[in-house]
């Protein structure tokens, strides 16, 4: 299970999602495409024991 985060100034919405389910993944490409269209960075969180 995947989670999509879309971060504003009321806070956060999380969007779970199987990244192994063409549909959920299109949709959840579809809101990425969505939001950072009006202006959202896309990010990518690395999990802390990667980043060293």
């Amino acid at each position: 299970m995947a989670t999509q985060v879309v971060m504003d100034h009321n806070g956060d919405t999380r969007y779970d999602f199987d990244p192994n389910n063409p549909q959920a993944l299109q949709e959840a490409e579809e809101r990425c495409r969505q939001v950072t269209g009006v202006g959202f960075t896309a990010a990518t969180r690395i999990p802390l024991e990667n980043r060293w």
